[in-house]
């Protein structure tokens, strides 16, 4: 006589997809990937990235944005403790 037949039914029902949505959060969006350093940003490069005295000179009259690898120089060190955090 209430309009029900005896079986359960889901008083709330629409609420959990709403409530699911809002504990999401945001989307999660992935870092975009950087390429490895190459052999030349290596603390100990093999010669053939080492510029001489010559491609030196070449190199400091080119703009920055010309240069091989922007305003980093290849340098070669013994170790890796000798290596400067900043320049």
């Amino acid at each position: 006589a209430d309009g029900t037949d005896g079986r359960p039914f889901a008083l709330w029902r629409g609420d959990e997809e709403d409530e699911l949505a809002l504990r999401k959060g945001p989307q999660h969006m992935p870092a975009p990937k950087v390429p490895p350093p190459g052999h030349a940003f290596s603390y100990n490069p093999p010669e053939e990235y080492l510029p001489n005295e010559e491609e030196l000179k070449e190199w400091e009259e080119l703009d920055p944005e010309d240069r091989p690898y922007g305003r980093f120089v290849p340098k070669k060190f013994d170790n890796l403790r000798s290596v400067g955090a900043y320049e």
